[in-house]
């Protein structure tokens, strides 16, 4: 797990990210907490529209029951979530939503990313695992692992 190390101890900025899916999510978790960060698992297996996707990041962030639903109200309520190391989300199965609507995949990872380049409420760090085979142990790293998706990643629409 190269970048989530390289990011918590500062030598990689907080973006996004695709980890292999046979990264281990209590790995990542123990990771982040130990270096202080937050760690917030989105679990996106049955996400398959954005409604569901933003249930999914409301009951992961606790966002509060008047939170709107929609990519403003997430770009407002992500900018509430402060922690003073940081905080590491893992958007576990967020193939599910970007093979279903990759149009608003991409705007949601553009609230993210914003987000994670935001100086207000401490480094924020998304990590993307899609379900897959299990990865060669023997093989070298995949360049995934260390894929940014940026603002040049795509259509991104934040009025959805």
């Amino acid at each position: 797990m190269t970048v989530l190390r390289e990011v918590l101890d500062g030598r990689a900025e907080p973006a996004i990210y695709q980890v292999p899916a046979d990264t281990d999510v209590d790995e990542i978790a123990e990771s982040a907490s130990s270096a202080g960060w937050q760690f917030v698992r989105i679990d996106g297996a049955q996400a398959t529209d954005k409604a569901a996707v933003m249930r999914a990041m409301e009951s992961s962030f606790g966002f509060p029951e008047w939170f709107g639903r929609n990519l403003d109200a997430l770009a407002d309520s992500l900018t509430d979530v402060r922690h003073e190391h940081g905080t590491v989300v893992l958007w576990d199965r967020a193939d599910v939503f970007a093979g279903a609507d990759p149009r608003q995949y991409n705007a949601v990872l553009s609230v993210l990313l914003s987000r994670s380049r935001s100086p207000v409420g401490g480094p924020f760090l998304t990590l993307l695992r899609e379900a897959g085979e299990q990865s060669d142990p023997s093989s070298p790293s995949s360049p995934s692992e260390s894929s940014d998706h940026g603002p040049e990643s795509g259509d991104h629409d934040h009025h959805g």
